[in-house]
C-alpha cells in the first residue's frame, strides 16, 4: 500500500543523485512493464535537462532554426509561478542550441506530449499516471526510504547542477 507521508512536499526528495537516477533508469528500462515506462524516462531526462516544472510541458515550444549553417535551437516555456511576484516573466526562454540531436529529441517528444494532453484535456490525469508509477519505482527500488523521488526532483537537481558550473547572478 502507499505511505502517505512520503507524498507530503517536506518529504519529496530534494535532490536526485547520479547513482540513484542510474537504477531509476535501469529499473524504467529492463523490469517496469508499464506502457508509462518510456514516456516516464522522457519526462525524467527532459527535466534533468532543462529543469522545467513537470506542469510546464503542457505550454512549451521548441524551435529549431538554422542560419548561416549554425543550428540554434531555443525552448519557450510559459512559466506557471508568475504569481506573488515568484517567477521572472510569464514566458522564458532557453537556449538548447549546444544540445546533441538525442537530447533535443527527448525535450521535442515531451513538448509533443504536452501539447497533445493539453488538447485532448489529460495533462493532469498522465502527470497524475507517470507520478505514480514514480513512486511505485521508487518505493519498490527503496522501500525503507522516508524521502520519494518525484518529477519535481529532476528540476531541484537541475538547479543544483547549474549552480556548481554558472556564476551566481545567471
Amino acid at each position: 500500500g502507499q505511505t502517505p507521508e512520503r507524498k507530503t512536499s517536506a518529504l519529496k526528495e530534494k535532490r536526485f543523485p547520479l547513482e540513484d537516477w542510474k537504477k531509476v533508469m535501469y529499473y524504467l528500462r529492463k523490469m517496469s512493464k508499464s506502457k508509462l515506462s518510456g514516456i516516464l524516462e522522457d519526462w525524467l531526462w527532459a527535466g534533468m535537462l532543462t529543469g522545467l516544472r513537470p506542469n510546464e510541458w503542457k505550454m512549451a515550444d521548441l524551435e529549431i532554426k538554422e542560419v548561416q549553417g549554425i543550428r540554434y535551437v531555443y525552448l519557450y516555456v510559459l512559466s506557471s509561478k508568475t504569481t506573488n511576484g515568484r517567477g521572472t516573466g510569464a514566458v522564458r526562454t532557453l537556449d538548447l542550441s549546444n544540445f546533441n540531436d538525442g537530447q533535443l529529441s527527448i525535450i521535442q517528444r515531451m513538448v509533443d506530449r504536452g501539447r497533445k494532453w493539453l488538447l485532448e484535456d489529460n495533462f493532469a490525469e498522465m502527470q497524475g499516471q507517470c507520478s505514480n508509477l514514480m513512486y511505485k519505482i521508487t518505493s519498490k527500488i527503496w522501500p525503507k526510504r522516508r524521502y520519494a523521488y518525484t518529477l519535481y526532483s529532476t528540476r531541484h537537481q537541475f538547479i543544483a547542477n547549474m549552480k556548481s558550473i554558472t556564476p551566481t547572478e545567471e
